[in-house]
């Protein structure tokens, strides 16, 4: 029997000699992984009790099915081993049970002699071949519950010789005997995979790991940091003695793939190829009406000497022909959908970040992995139902696959992002745009990308509307937006150019912000502190060219008179717009406030603006 997802060049390779004990899974291979959360059990497996009451920390095993081939867990976390390993410090003491599955595949005739599995973990295990029950191992008889407990740790495994806690890394001793009572939290298993149990297609090796209780009474630590995780997999391996019949997952296949991705799940490098025998499932979204919902797909072009580096090489596009309910007329048509190309972020050194992030209009050029993203806007009065549709994935020499997308409209509508109840404060940084685009700031391209920025935050609901006064603050801006122009010598006025067109923007993309934040105080400006006697701002002379400037410090009588131009200016433009006077907020404040002077001062110009303070 031959398996849908491996090519016959494939098949040819793999039959002939290979070298001896091989591995067909191993921290290689990318692992779907499920939690089941629990209170910290605290005692011993026969008497524990939860260290809290707190409903938020139940959930609950996976399903039945989970153990078999076939089960769908693309929504679940993909990793690769080590998950939750070395030993357990500083990782969650709330995860009862580790539930995770790996596949792999299996060609007619099969392998000609048995598998062997070798497992490092934390905890007790239970092994299962395609749903059967191969083996356990400090874990007792029965049925297995989210509550079973795994076999105690010995005292040594949490404590120092003195009958202290064994501290987090660099906070302890590195010493024979530490090391001898870290190895303590390590059990080992290995055990044979019959090959009787192994099916042509998809075989799955799941593991379902336990924790154990920690015990009570331990000498306290400070800042808990001593407590660890007592369940994890840290190592695992399967080897056959030829890879004769099967199909490894140890490492990316060669040639095209396309699989859906759980729209969390963060996509690395390390994850990037999947689960590389499951088949391709639908792109899964879910949205209210007026909402919107995303999804995933994950293109993989592996190349190799069997594969035409044309179908692995060049950009991709992705297109979609709208959304349909069968049988009726509802449609969402395709200007709806927004299809775009996930890219990890390159650091100011010219470094890539290890994740995808950024989400791009175009793909790149070239990549092994590439994720896209497909985002639909549900239309106001759209019916409720389960829509269908077909994403069409192209390369430069061709067609790459097609993915169907199913979506499904909920009944309830979603209100729009300016009345959402929840708080959305992010900072917009006009001066990045200027130079992630390489545009001259405030010219006309950089409007349109600031109008696109603008977009964006309001599809989220955004709350708080950020102007810049002072020039370099904490924000990285170079200029403020609120610049001053000389009127005379020692006299200046407040400039409302570019705050005036960008109000005019931010209103008609986000709506009225909840506070708008004048960012004028930085915590060196402090008078009494004499650190500060000016404060920096931006010129601007008549013909629109800036410089770096200097006012007074705040409480100076050479500058009341600037500030109290200032909030008349403010309070004109909040009126003509018909924003309240109290969404005007001073900033920013931070670990250190403002004094008095500087509190009274713009008390008496702006008696309702607040203050806002970004601290720990």
């Amino acid at each position: 029997m031959k398996c849908a997802f491996i090519s016959f060049l494939w098949v040819a390779a793999l039959v002939g000699s290979a070298p001896a004990a091989v591995s067909v899974v191993d921290t290689g291979t990318v692992w779907s992984c499920h939690y089941t959360w629990r209170p910290e059990a605290i005692g011993t497996a026969a008497d524990a009790k939860p260290a809290s009451d707190n409903e938020l920390y139940y959930t609950s095993l996976p399903a039945a099915e989970w153990l078999a081939p076939g089960f769908d867990d693309s929504d679940w976390w993909f990793q690769r081993a080590p998950v939750l390993g070395a030993h357990g410090d500083r990782q969650s003491t709330s995860l009862a049970v580790l539930s995770t599955r790996a596949k792999f595949g299996v060609i007619s005739p099969g392998p000609s002699a048995d598998l062997k599995l070798s497992l490092i973990y934390r905890g007790g295990v239970a092994v299962f071949l395609n749903g059967r029950e191969i083996a356990r191992q400090h874990l007792p008889a029965g049925v297995l519950t989210a509550d079973t407990l795994a076999a105690d740790y010995p005292l040594e495994a949490f404590t120092t010789p003195e009958g202290g806690r064994i501290g987090p890394p660099g906070e302890r001793e590195d010493n024979a005997e530490i090391n001898r009572r870290l190895d303590l939290r390590l059990r080992r298993l290995e055990v044979i995979l019959p090959r009787a149990l192994l099916r042509g297609g998809e075989n799955v090796l799941a593991l379902q790991l336990h924790r154990t209780a920690r015990i009570a009474g331990l000498k306290s630590y400070d800042g808990d940091r001593a407590n660890w995780s007592t369940v994890g997999l840290v190592d695992v391996k399967v080897t056959a003695a030829a890879l004769t019949g099967l199909i490894p997952v140890v490492a990316p296949l060669e040639g095209i793939r396309l699989w859906r991705a759980n729209p969390m799940q963060e996509i690395t490098a390390n994850v990037g190829y999947g689960d590389m025998c499951s088949p391709l499932r639908p792109l899964k979204i879910v949205a209210p009406r007026n909402g919107v919902g995303s999804g995933q797909v994950i293109v993989n072009r592996y190349n190799g000497p069997r594969t035409p580096a044309l179908r692995t090489a060049g950009p991709i596009t992705a297109t979609i022909d709208g959304l349909r309910v069968e049988g009726a007329k509802a449609e969402i048509p395709a200007e709806a959908i927004q299809i775009r190309y996930a890219a990890p972020p390159v650091t100011a050194d010219g470094q890539t970040v290890g994740y995808f992030d950024i989400l791009d209009e175009q793909s790149p050029e070239s990549a092994p992995v590439q994720p896209v993203w497909v985002t639909v806007r549900v239309p106001l009065m759209a019916p409720a139902g389960e829509y269908r549709g077909t994403l069409t994935i192209n390369g430069k020499a061709g067609p790459l696959g097609k993915v169907p997308v199913h979506l499904t409209v909920c009944n309830w509508l979603a209100p729009m992002p300016q009345l959402w109840k929840s708080h959305v404060d992010l900072i917009q940084s006009y001066d990045a745009i200027a130079e992630h685009y390489k545009v001259t700031p405030w010219s006309e391209p950089h409007w349109k990308l600031i109008e696109a920025s603008l977009q964006l935050l309001g599809q989220v609901g955004n709350k708080v509307a950020y102007i810049t006064l002072t020039r370099r603050t904490h924000f990285g801006n170079e200029h403020g937006m609120i610049r001053f122009r000389k009127v005379r010598e020692d006299v200046y006025q407040p400039d409302f150019t570019v705050l005036d067109r960008y109000l005019q923007l931010y209103e008609r993309h986000v709506g009225r912000p909840s506070a708008l934040i004048i960012y004028l105080w930085e915590p060196n400006m402090n008078t009494r502190s004499g650190r500060a006697t000016e404060v920096p701002v931006t010129f601007v002379d008549a013909k629109g060219e800036v410089s770096d400037g200097a006012l007074p410090m705040f409480g100076d009588l050479r500058t009341s008179w600037v500030w109290k131009d200032l909030f008349e200016g403010m309070k004109e433009r909040l009126e003509r717009r018909g924003w309240r006077e109290d969404i005007v907020h001073l900033g920013v404040g931070a670990d250190s406030r403002p004094d008095e002077e500087t509190v009274d001062l713009f008390a008496k110009h702006a008696p309702l603006a607040r203050w806002a303070l970004f601290t720990h």
